[in-house]
């Protein structure tokens, strides 16, 4: 998925756009071509630019396995999810914040655990990317997942617009990835619950 791009227009910049814009729909090309190259220098080198950065930072993002799981998890839903053979693949949750919830006043959890043997290593991100295990940054300078943890235990705190170093601060109406993966070869049973913030 290409992360969204915030554009900061200037109102002359908005105007150079719809003004060429206008010029191609009344069939008037020669004259948008013109204000084309008159504004190359100012607005459209300044858009371009966005959507240059935008298309490489496109590039940099973590691509998935092909045998990677998919689910959807829809806010405030409180079942435990489980996973009968964790472990051969990564699994991503997709976790769509609601616009307009308010600030969390009590943080959730996230926990990824296994219900037979003893536990093994795991990791579990909470991204704007899908897959993305990398570290806080990367060497393209890129920030990296907001949380990374790994070991046995795999818990996440997360709250809306609050909470600490170590937990997940989500925005209201953004898609957040919980990436969830073994390190340890195997399959075993496994589940995932969230406890939501309040």
């Amino acid at each position: 998925m290409i992360p969204r791009v915030t554009i900061t227009a200037r109102r002359d910049d908005a105007q150079t756009f719809a003004s060429i814009a206008s010029l191609i729909q009344l069939g008037r090309l020669e004259e948008a071509w013109q204000w084309f190259e008159r504004e190359a220098s100012g607005a459209l080198a300044r858009f371009g630019g966005a959507v240059n950065y935008a298309l490489t930072a496109a590039d940099r993002a973590p691509t998935c396995p092909a045998d990677t799981q998919y689910l959807m998890h829809v806010w405030g839903d409180a079942r435990r999810v489980e996973l009968p053979t964790f472990g051969g693949s990564p699994i991503v949750v997709t976790l769509p914040v609601p616009a307009g919830i308010p600030t969390s006043q009590y943080l959730g959890t996230m926990r990824l655990f296994e219900f037979r043997d003893d536990p093994g290593m795991k990791q579990l991100t909470v991204s704007k990317h899908a897959c993305d295990w990398r570290n806080e940054l990367d060497p393209s300078g890129e920030k990296g997942p907001m949380i990374n943890v790994g070991g046995k235990s795999a818990t996440v705190g997360f709250g809306v617009s609050s909470g600490g170093v170590e937990d997940a601060v989500l925005s209201a109406g953004e898609t957040y990835y919980v990436n969830m993966r073994s390190l340890v070869a195997g399959n075993w049973p496994a589940a995932y619950e969230i406890q939501w913030p309040r």
